[in-house]
């Protein structure tokens, strides 16, 4: 299974997962459970948010699928973070103020999940990722939950690899300057290190640039 369809099926089968903890924890079966989502559908991270959103069209697809005569029924109520942080955070403001949601799945990048964390804390919202790989956001909270596999195991393969494989003994490091690529970049160092190479080069870039000739 590709990285995207697996990715789509994780987050299909989150959605059938907090739909009937929703449903089980009331007395009444309401006629639709609201879940609210939180996705870059515009900017640069349009296409990860797209891919997602797949996702849960499909889910919820499954869900209507299988409805007997009086269940409840799944509403997606549907935000734009606009792939920024502070996009995310009025995402999330706007979901729990005006649509009572009490689930939100996303966001995709790490810097708006950390961005958005203490706002569910507060509201007890759960918060659920499908794709936030950064470390910090491990502990980070009661109501806080991702799916997605972290930034370590991920660069330790990588580093393995390029030593093991390619005998590569150095390496330079282009990143995106936000949480996910720090995560990224710090634990790549970490392991190309420990597996014998050398770093000698690290240089960021944000993620709206178009254009890396001075990197």
């Amino acid at each position: 299974m590709c990285n995207a369809a697996r990715t789509l099926f994780t987050v299909a089968l989150a959605v059938l997962i907090a739909v009937a903890c929703i449903a089980g924890c009331r007395d009444k079966e309401p006629d639709s459970i609201v879940i609210g989502v939180v996705l870059p559908l515009t900017g640069p991270a349009a296409n990860h948010g797209k891919d997602i959103m797949g996702g849960l069209e499909l889910a919820k697809e499954e869900i209507a699928s299988r409805q007997r005569p009086g269940q409840p029924s799944l509403t997606l109520l549907v935000e734009d973070s606009l792939s920024t942080p502070q996009g995310g955070v009025s995402a999330l403001q706007k979901l729990i103020d005006i649509g009572r949601v009490q689930v939100v799945i996303g966001p995709v990048a790490s810097s708006t999940m950390l961005a958005m964390i203490p706002i569910a804390e507060r509201n007890k919202v759960v918060l659920l990722s499908p794709a936030a790989s950064s470390p910090r956001i491990s502990g980070s909270g009661k109501y806080i939950f991702r799916i997605s596999l972290l930034a370590p195991p991920q660069t330790q393969a990588l580093a393995e690899y390029a030593v093991q494989k390619l005998r590569a003994r150095t390496a330079a490091i282009l990143y995106v300057n936000d949480d996910t690529g720090i995560s990224y970049k710090d634990s790549f160092v970490d392991d190309f290190t420990e597996s014998g190479g050398t770093v000698i080069l690290e240089d960021s870039f944000e993620r709206t640039a178009t254009d890396f000739r001075t990197q």
